[in-house]
């Protein structure tokens, strides 16, 4: 199984420290296959759906595994759209945040429509998501 990890490094001064110390997820994705690490916010919002497209195109992953835990830049419309051009595709996202709002906000919905899973450490908001 191929695997696009768009991990969330935390920009500026401990961004390589990040990098290396948040490797578990990693680590486990590759044990299944070939797993590709992407920083989505070290990438500018505007060029950011052209580097996902080219590097779906390039790699041809089974599994694209987010860590979105806000609305940007990778939005509901950019989700889709990729959606649209690789329909095999599976998502998944992990969002280990614990308040509502950035769990249940309109435009986190909106993003999560196009998510096949959705992981989460907080089941007060598993009624809202079945809904």
């Amino acid at each position: 199984m191929k695997t696009l990890y768009l991990c969330l490094h935390i920009p500026g001064t401990y961004h390589d420290r990040s990098r290396q110390n948040k490797r578990g997820l990693r680590d486990a994705l590759s044990a299944y296959g070939e797993c590709r690490e992407l920083d989505y916010l070290s990438i500018s919002p505007g060029d950011l759906h052209g580097v996902l497209y080219a590097e779906i195109v390039a790699f041809q992953p089974d599994l694209l595994f987010t860590q979105i835990q806000g609305t940007d830049p990778l939005t509901a419309d950019m989700l889709a759209r990729l959606r649209a051009d690789f329909p095999a595709l599976r998502v998944v996202n992990w969002n280990g945040d614990v308040w509502d709002e950035h769990l249940t906000s309109t435009d986190m919905l909106a993003i999560l429509r196009h998510v096949d899973v959705q992981l989460t450490v907080k089941a007060t908001v598993l009624d809202t998501y079945a809904a």
